[in-house]
């Protein structure tokens, strides 16, 4: 192939790939910067800003990428990249919940500390159904019987750790 042929040959590969950016509507790029709804993200050597967390406005919740992860931008604006949108993220640093109507109750931590109130629900249903009164008293000795068998269940319940701190709502 003569010199000319190779120029040439060059010269098409590389208007070729110029436009690679705005032949496709994704990308990836590396996380900036994290600015509350919007992110920064560098690709193909230049800095987007404004990429959107959530595709549509107004989302019930959004990813917040760590910074320095690679994202999956969306390009919404057809190659003008004016309207970008992070569609996927290699590392979360947390997911926010705004209004929607979503739990953060860790359920295995729920359904332990709900086994031990119900425990503590039945001694006390079981103190009142069996104990019993002694004759003329007044019911001090129902009234024993009945902190004696209470004060034999020794778990309480705590629900502490049910909600999970890395989802903010």
């Amino acid at each position: 192939m003569s010199s000319t042929e190779e120029n040439i040959r060059k010269a098409i590969e590389e208007i070729s790939h110029r436009n690679d950016a705005q032949r496709t509507p994704y990308h990836f790029a590396t996380v900036v910067e994290v600015q509350g709804d919007t992110c920064t993200v560098e690709a193909y050597g230049a800095k987007w800003t404004g990429a959107r967390l959530t595709a549509a406005e107004g989302a019930d919740f959004r990813v917040v990428p760590v910074v320095g992860s690679v994202v999956l931008v969306a390009d919404l604006s057809n190659g003008q990249f004016s309207d970008l949108a992070v569609v996927m993220t290699s590392a979360v640093d947390r997911i926010e919940l705004h209004g929607a109507k979503h739990t953060t109750a860790n359920a295995d931590v729920l359904r332990e500390q709900l086994k031990i109130l119900t425990d503590r629900v039945d001694t006390i249903y079981n103190a009142l159904k069996n104990a019993e009164p002694g004759a003329q008293d007044g019911g001090a000795a129902y009234k024993a019987q009945i902190v004696s068998i209470l004060e034999s269940q020794t778990g309480k319940e705590d629900f502490s750790e049910i909600e999970d701190g890395t989802i903010l709502h």
